[in-house]
């Protein structure tokens, strides 16, 4: 919802008339990226170097990001998800279930206890994207 307001804001305000201008300027002067901005403008030689390096470092973390989503998906795709449940290799001694973790809220709150334990119990969820 409040993520797509401002996200096709700038796809319409910014995104697509910077990607048109850069493809019609491709075909006007029927040259690449970096040889483009040279041809319109001899003094704009940096500009098409500067969108190659730029573009390469975006890329970097770009594709670390989809290859995130590429394990995930993975992971999401077999029978009963990872992050169900505890007992897993990265899950610590600390890891509760959530059934489990309403079932040891009760007991606590039933018990005739005077202090708090200084144990902090986590999911499986957040132990498996953490």
């Amino acid at each position: 919802g409040a993520f797509l307001i401002p996200y096709f804001m700038f796809l319409f305000g910014g995104g697509l008339p910077i990607f048109f201008m850069e493809v019609a300027l491709g075909q006007f002067t029927s040259e690449g990226g970096i040889t483009s901005w040279q041809k319109l403008c001899p003094l704009f030689t940096g500009i098409g170097y500067a969108s190659v390096v730029i573009v390469s470092l975006l890329n970097i973390y770009y594709i670390v990001i989809l290859a995130w989503g590429l394990y995930y998906l993975g992971y999401a795709l077999t029978g009963t998800l990872p992050w169900a449940t505890c007992g897993h290799e990265w899950n610590s001694d600390l890891c509760v279930e959530d059934g489990l973790r309403r079932n040891l809220t009760v007991v606590a709150a039933t018990s005739n206890a005077s202090g708090t334990l200084g144990v902090t119990f986590t999911s499986p969820v957040t132990e498996f994207w953490e």
